[in-house]
């Protein structure tokens, strides 16, 4: 059962969630209770908790479910890479190697979307956009 309290933030929440998807954004449960700290905040609730429960109920009062995101691989962009190498040299060869990582190994994945989103009832499917291989 909704607390009187909660509910116009589970409005809003719900509201920016329609919107979000209506323009094919994947959206995350993480992401959800982000935005229903930042409208109860400024909402000014201050006893409000966007818990696990609390996604949990409002999925389900809702309808939300996760659905996999579908799309298909962008090529790699060459030249940005080229690009973004030559920046690095310059604006690092000031600096001492000892203070410079080496992250070869290390995923970096500051481009990837998620591979699922959370969808509406009516949404029979998600249609994603094309995927960096980056």
């Amino acid at each position: 059962m909704k607390h009187a309290k909660s509910e116009p933030i589970e409005n809003a929440v719900f509201t920016w969630f329609l919107q979000q998807r209506s323009s094919g954004q994947p959206i995350s449960g993480q992401i959800l209770c982000e935005k229903a700290r930042m409208f109860s905040e400024k909402m000014g609730v201050t006893d409000f908790k966007a818990s696990q429960g609390w996604l949990r109920n409002f999925k389900s009062r809702h309808g939300i479910r996760e659905l996999d995101v579908a799309g298909e691989k962008l090529s790699a962009d060459r030249e940005a890479a080229i690009k973004f190498v030559e920046t690095f040299k310059q604006e690092t060869k000031h600096y001492d190697p000892e203070l410079v990582y080496n992250a070869e190994k290390s995923g970096l994945n500051w481009k990837a979307l998620p591979r699922k989103t959370l969808a509406s009832k009516r949404e029979q499917s998600a249609p994603g956009h094309k995927v960096s291989k980056e």
